[in-house]
């Protein structure tokens, strides 16, 4: 296995049967980097009424480095996997009758990104030698923006639209803030 993941959530009314607390913990292996990486989320949801809601959750999030950055040959085998804090809050109004029909949904998120692996032209002592480091873990980003989302749902079928506006920056060392790329 590349990849292993363990995932555990809960929800908790609490104090009163309006409100939802959900802490949950991911815990990641992977074999690429050998990292086991604890990942701690908490969510927490308001009942406004019997059909809307609005939620507020942030947690961390990992992902491992694409194969070429850790290869030892045009990589660097040493790079570990960047992590990305999240932040959103939204709501959601459920226009459904039983099993059947629309829900809107509406939410702002930020996400600030720590350690991407971005190009470097720095030199490093690896097995005795001195080599290219060619990527490091020195990159930082943050996201943020709007997402909204209307899905309809007739048991067991489901489709859903949504549209993101959103903006993405990154910076590495020595670098101001650029657009990503993807943006």
């Amino acid at each position: 296995f590349n990849l292993i993941g363990v995932y555990w959530k809960n929800d908790l009314r609490w104090p009163n049967e309006n409100w939802t607390v959900t802490p949950s913990l991911r815990v990641d292996h992977f074999n690429s980097t050998k990292e086991t990486l604890p990942a701690p989320r908490l969510a927490l949801r308001h009942d406004l009424s019997d059909s809307w809601n609005a939620y507020l959750a942030s947690g961390l999030y990992y992902q491992p480095p694409q194969a070429q950055e850790l290869d030892s040959t045009v990589g660097n085998p040493e790079i570990k996997s960047p992590r990305a804090w999240h932040l959103m809050m939204g709501t959601e109004k459920d226009l459904r009758q039983g099993s059947r029909g629309w829900i809107l949904q509406s939410q702002l998120f930020y996400k600030k990104f720590e350690n991407l692996v971005v190009s470097s032209s720095e030199f490093t002592n690896r097995n005795g030698q001195v080599v290219a480091e060619r990527y490091n873990n020195k990159g930082v980003g943050r996201s943020y923006g709007t997402e909204f989302l209307i899905k309809y749902e007739d048991d067991p079928w489901t489709a859903w639209l949504s549209y993101t506006l959103s903006r993405s920056f990154r910076q590495s060392p020595g670098q101001e803030d650029y657009p990503f790329q993807y943006d």
